[in-house]
Parts: C-alpha cells; structure tokens; sequence
C-alpha cells in the first residue's frame, strides 16, 4: 500500500543560507523556513541540519511516517503547531521539506521516463523550495460529496473529506502493519463519513470497512480521494530525464501512504475505457495517417510534403513534453534543395490513449494540419506559431516550478554546455581570443 515517488535535478534557486553542521557542534546551526498552508496561514518551520532521521519506530512501534516524530524529539525538526495538530496535507508540506533539507531519509529509486522507459534521477537534496513553500490557490481540496460517472460495487456518491495527523495516525499505523486489522478507526483516519448507493447511504465506520474490504475497486477510489485531498498539487518535483529530456511532474514526498492507481483516477475523471476497441497498430497508424495526410494536403493546396511516421522515442518541446507531430525543413546534403518533412510521433499518439481513449483520426488531422500551419509560416519567413507555443510551454514551466527555478535550470544548462564546448574548442577559444585583442588594439574594435 506504500507508493514510491522520485525528483528532479534541477538545483535550489535560492540558497537558505545553511551551514554545514558538525556533531562536536555546542549549538547546531538551524535553518528557519516560513511555510505557507493549505489555509493560507502561515507555518514556523526550523531545521537542524545532521544525519538523515531513518528510524520510523515511535514508541516500539513502526509508524508511516515515524520519522517525522522522531526529528522532533531529537530536536532535528521544530514546527509552530504541533505535528499531531497540523492537517495531513500540512504534515506532508514539512515532510517534504524536511527531506528536501536533508533532515529526513528518503526513498532514492528512479522513476521510469513516460517518453523513453529510462530512469530518470533523483535529486531531492538539490531540489528547490520555491513553490513549495509558497501558497497556491489550487491548495484548496475538493469539496465533498463525489459522484463517480460510473458507480463502483453500487457506490455511485462519496463522502469523504480531509484530516488531520492525530486521526490519520491510526492509518499510518495500518499501513505500516500488513498484520493490522482495516477497520472503522481507520476508515475515519481515511476521512470517509459515507457511501451512497441507489437504495441507501451507509455511514457506519465499521459497515464502510467491510464494504471497503470486500471491493478493491471501491477501495482504490477512496485512496485517490485520499491522495486528492491531503496531497496539494505543489507536492512534486520536475524531474527531467538525461536521455531523452522529457520532464516530468514526480510526486512527492518520497512515499506516500496509499497507492496511486490509474484507474482509480479515471473513474473519478469520468473516464470509461472499451475494452473492446484498442489503439490501432504501428503499421494501421503508418496507413491511416498515410491517407489523411492526402487528404490533408489537398484541402490545405500545399506540396511538396513529407510524411514520416516515428516509431522509436518521440522528441520533446521546449516544455520537456513528448511531441506528437513536428515540422522540420531540412537542406540536402548537397545544398541544392530543400526537403520539408512534417514527422508524426507513434509512440505519443498511444500514450494519450493510455490516459484517455480519443478520435484517433481526428487526432491525426489536426496535428498534420498544425504542422502544415508551421510549413506556411516558414515559407512566409517568420513563425509566430512556433514563437507562441515555445512561449506558452515556457510559462507552463514557470507556473509549475516557479520563475527562479526555471531560469536557475536554464542557467545549470548552458554552464554544462559551455563547459563541453570548452573540452571541445579550448585552442579555438585561445586563437579568437587572440584576435579578437589585435582588433581591439588595431582600434578596429572596441573594448
């Protein structure tokens, strides 16, 4: 029932001012942090910088999370409420933080990349507070009840709400008990008041239990619940894999008390998958998208096109999003002409049908004639399209991972890239350098 989660390398855009800590220290340095709730209020939260806490034990029992308890009482972690009094989502705010300082041990396993299936690293100590600890409107959980499109075991209404730590504990100490019994103490610690059917509601604790345990489906749904009302949305981290630079929002912290489960989301989405219709086959895609672009490229009165159809790892926009469909003029080897290849990305086309079934050829269409508005533009000689979109993407990175995270990760990459272009071209440097000071001593330049 525990789920793992990893980061991203994008390094602290703001350093907290934090000094190494030593363990013949007479007064450990400690780090201050004013940490905005799900509220709006305001959170005190200091940190002791030392060893990762990795002992979740709390009073000879293991806890979810126990570590947490045990910063405190080793005086690594100080929070101006209580931990018993915060919210859950609150709770996690610091957890993560605390981890994101050093103060807790963490989960280290990669994630697989969506786009390439390679890992892609963990950097939690390098990753940035900068919309962790700022408020956010979208904090704010669902209301309750919630209707599912579909009903699950009859269940078609649920009436689940937030919690705070002192309920959840009984939770946290289920999960980290497979031998523990599910019962109504922790259906409440779960948040859950009542189930709905047609005929009747049940508000029972030990009945909504049963229930529970009886359905995994229904018991998925709740989790999700869960995870949407005690996790707010800032509880991740941009993780950007090193093969084929797709980002990815990881969650966070690094284990979480309930599973994720895909299905569970589409059923609180709405989302109703055919099991009897499926994503079509590389080669029927290649034949479909063959004869739309035709007829594409008829309606549209342009030539000279070509179509290809990727099979392998999409490229990614300047978002870190995969591609489905890019435009791409490219000169013979020879110089004589030019080729003009629009390029539709197989693998991105089927990702979007994991996560929601869609008009296919309609998809289709619209990427080839998006594409076709870029080869317009180009011929014209200017692009406006692709300036918005690369505009859009840019302030989509910004909105998620904050303005100065976004330019410090653009700053950490053009650093490594000079410094390849340096082991590259040091004597071609050294000899432009050299020129570049006759000119400005022959007066041809200024300096």
């Amino acid at each position: 029932m525990l789920a793992g989660a990893s980061g991203f390398s994008i390094r602290e855009a703001a350093s907290t001012g934090a000094r190494p800590w030593h363990a013949e220290s007479v007064t450990p340095p400690r780090e201050r942090h004013r940490l905005i709730g799900v509220d709006g209020s305001a959170l005190t939260v200091e940190l002791v910088p030392g060893p990762p806490v990795d002992d979740d034990r709390v009073q000879g029992r293991v806890l979810f999370a126990g570590r947490m308890w045990n910063a405190v009482a080793a005086g690594r972690l100080r929070t101006s409420q209580p931990l018993d009094e915060l919210s859950v989502a609150d709770f996690h705010l610091v957890r993560d933080l605390a981890e994101r300082r050093g103060v807790l041990a963490y989960d280290e396993a990669p994630e697989p990349c969506r786009n390439c299936g390679g890992d892609v690293p963990v950097d939690r100590r390098g990753s940035s507070l900068e919309t962790l600890l700022a408020g956010a409107p979208d904090d704010r959980p669902p209301e309750a009840p919630f209707e599912l499109a579909t009903p699950v075991g009859k269940v078609w209404r649920i009436d689940q709400r937030p919690v705070d730590v002192a309920k959840a504990k009984a939770l946290f100490r289920f999960v980290a008990n497979p031998s523990a019994p599910f019962d109504a103490k922790v259906v409440r610690a779960l948040g859950v008041r009542a189930l709905e059917t047609a005929r009747r509601r049940v508000n029972d604790p030990g009945r909504i239990a049963q229930r529970l345990a009886e359905d995994d489906a229904l018991f998925a749904v709740v989790e999700a619940l869960y995870l949407e009302l005690n996790y707010p949305p800032r509880l991740r981290i941009p993780a950007f894999c090193p093969s084929c630079g797709a980002i990815h929002d990881a969650p966070t912290p690094s284990t979480r008390e309930v599973c994720e489960d895909a299905d569970a989301f589409d059923r609180l989405a709405g989302i109703v998958r055919k099991t009897d219709v499926s994503f079509p086959t590389y080669d029927a895609f290649v034949s479909r998208a063959e004869e739309l672009a035709t007829e594409v490229f008829a309606s549209r009165r342009v030539a000279n096109l070509e179509l290809v159809v990727v099979g392998g790892v999409p490229h990614v926009d300047v978002g870190g999003e995969p591609l489905l469909g890019s435009y791409e003029p490219i000169e013979s080897d020879d110089g004589a002409r030019m080729r003009f290849v629009i390029s539709l990305y197989y693998r991105t086309f089927a990702s979007l049908w994991d996560d929601a079934p869609y008009d296919v050829d309609a998809e289709i269409r619209e990427t080839l004639d998006h594409e076709v508005e870029h080869h317009l533009h180009h011929l014209r000689g200017h692009d406006p399209l692709d300036e918005e979109e690369r505009r859009e993407a840019y302030e989509e990175l910004q909105r998620t991972f904050g303005p100065q995270t976004v330019r410090k990760a653009q700053s950490d990459a053009l650093r490594g890239e000079l410094r390849v272009m340096g082991r590259f071209f040091f004597w071609g440097a050294v000899l432009c350098a050299a020129l570049l000071a006759a000119a400005i001593a022959l007066g041809l330049v200024e300096g």
